[in-house]
């Protein structure tokens, strides 16, 4: 595992955590910042099943710290695969009930300071796929956008579903808004993933993991965004397969011990 900090192009090898051994182990994970001690943190949740019950451990890597510290309560659910959600100091993922039937989503939180897990009210939307195994295809995603937590469906048709918690966690501040799919149905795009929200009321969507999008919230408009450094001729996109992500600009040099 490796922590990069792409505005000085630096990055550093982590220490190996503990997986279960002889055991193929399902692992999530998230990167942040604790605002109350000032650390950077790594959290890997591992999961595994032995005896036909699923099992669960996490663990917590302070950058300086040169080791891996088990904390307790580690969930013991269906992660979605993707990365988390850093806001308000805190991992989120998205994870299955298994207590009902049709796979509603929770949001599971790490706090980075008090190293706890804790549970986020979930919008009620109309998933129409449902994950049934840690490694399930999902078109459901948890973001942060704009500062907020917030969960995209991409599953539909004609649209795009988004839910921003415009007040961390507060059930009742859940707001819904939708995006067309007209523009990226011209451009063939089945797969859509949010990245980020821009100041000027715009989002940008990564489509097929290798086009990148700008749609503008007030106006509906799209715009296709060129990559310096890439050749953005639309016919070879397809050679471009990635993933994109967000992230606040920092001069702090990456350090594992």
């Amino acid at each position: 595992m490796y922590i990069c900090n792409p505005a000085i192009c630096k990055c550093v090898k982590l220490l190996n955590c503990e997986f279960p051994k002889d055991r193929n182990a399902f692992v999530m994970h998230g990167f942040g910042f604790d605002t109350i001690n000032g650390e950077f943190k790594v959290v890997v949740i591992l999961l595994w099943v032995s005896d036909h019950a699923l099992q669960s451990k996490a663990q917590v890597y302070t950058l300086g710290s040169n080791s891996w510290r088990t904390v307790s309560n580690a969930p013991k659910m269906l992660f979605l695969q993707g990365c988390s959600a850093f806001v308000n100091g805190s991992l989120h993922w998205l994870t299955r009930d298994d207590q009902v039937e049709d796979g509603s989503m929770i949001i599971v939180s790490f706090n980075l300071s008090s190293e706890e897990f804790g549970v986020i009210p979930c919008p009620k939307f109309n998933c129409i796929t449902i994950m049934r195994s840690f490694t399930s295809e999902s078109s459901t995603q948890l973001v942060e956008l704009g500062g907020c937590l917030s969960v995209v469906e991409a599953s539909f048709g004609n649209h795009i579903e988004i839910w921003i918690m415009k007040e961390y966690n507060v059930k009742e501040s859940w707001t819904r808004f939708s995006v067309s799919k007209s523009y990226l149905v011209r451009m063939k795009s089945k797969r859509v993933k949010a990245v980020s929200f821009r100041k000027n009321s715009e989002i940008i969507l990564l489509c097929d993991s290798s086009t990148l999008v700008s749609y503008n919230t007030e106006t509906g408009n799209f715009t296709t965004l060129e990559v310096d450094g890439l050749n953005n001729n639309l016919a070879d996109f397809p050679k471009y397969v990635g993933h994109a992500f967000s992230y606040a600009e920092s001069l702090i040099l990456p350090k594992s011990a």
